[in-house]
């Protein structure tokens, strides 16, 4: 579909309702920023919307004063080369900064009155898809273990992923038979037992009746996903797939 005028989508922009689900969770910059996924359409492709921050001027290909927010996601959509965009106030002044990176490589500054959007097209991914309740993305590229949690962290709302409750890990067997990959997950090897990133143990009556579980109380390393669904301990810097996960609350 061709893009139309700037001119005739200040009209369009009167009609559109976005659909919005607000996500939570986060990377360090951004962990307690309101999040919110815009499942987009025919006009706008899918993205995910964050509070709080601006685009550096660094990473910024343009910037220039707009009516309002929307007028800044229309004049990105309106740039083939846009990947993402934050709008925020000055005076009285509302300024677009616009982006050709996606946001695993831009530099923030924060500024309480700022949105930062991105679309979710602008990420290489194998995957990026809703189940159960999260968005998981597998993007394209394999990582050693803290190489993926970084990745993970450095895009807004989402961190290395965390499966607590027989939904989510049936939306990781999911995730792991579509991509067909061993995925690390935040999960690593304790004195005390399998623990994930924000220190809850493994629930082994949970866990058991989806995926099978071998580890070493001895080790301390970090424990994959690998088909036909086994959870077992990796020396983290292997290189392996990787799923990031987000929440959101309808």
């Amino acid at each position: 579909m061709e893009k139309m005028t700037i001119g005739f989508y200040w009209i369009l922009l009167a009609t559109l309702t976005l659909d919005l689900v607000i996500l939570t969770e986060g990377q360090n910059l951004l962990k307690d920023a309101p999040l919110h996924y815009i499942k987009g359409g025919d006009l706008y492709p899918r993205s995910i919307k964050s509070e709080g921050f601006i685009i550096s001027l660094m990473n910024a290909y343009w910037e220039g004063p707009v009516e309002s927010e929307c007028a800044c996601r229309v004049t990105c959509w309106t740039h083939v080369e846009c990947a993402g965009f934050s709008a925020h106030k000055e005076g009285d002044m509302m300024l677009c900064r616009l982006t050709i990176l996606p946001p695993n490589e831009i530099n923030f500054e924060e500024n309480p009155s700022s949105t930062y959007t991105f679309w979710m097209g602008s990420v290489a991914s194998i995957l990026y898809q809703m189940f159960g309740g999260y968005m998981y993305l597998v993007p394209v590229g394999n990582r050693n273990f803290p190489d993926s949690k970084a990745y993970c962290e450095s895009i807004p709302g989402h961190r290395l992923g965390i499966f607590q409750t027989p939904r989510a890990l049936r939306s990781l067997e999911k995730v792991m038979t579509t991509t067909g990959l061993e995925l690390w997950t935040d999960l690593h090897n304790s004195p005390d037992g399998p623990i994930w990133g924000d220190g809850v143990f493994l629930d082994f009556d949970v866990t058991l009746p989806i995926f099978e579980v071998s580890y070493s109380l001895m080790d301390t390393s970090p424990i994959r996903i690998r088909p036909p669904g086994v959870l077992d301990d990796n020396p983290s810097m292997n290189i392996r797939g990787f799923v990031c996960q987000a929440s959101f609350i309808n």
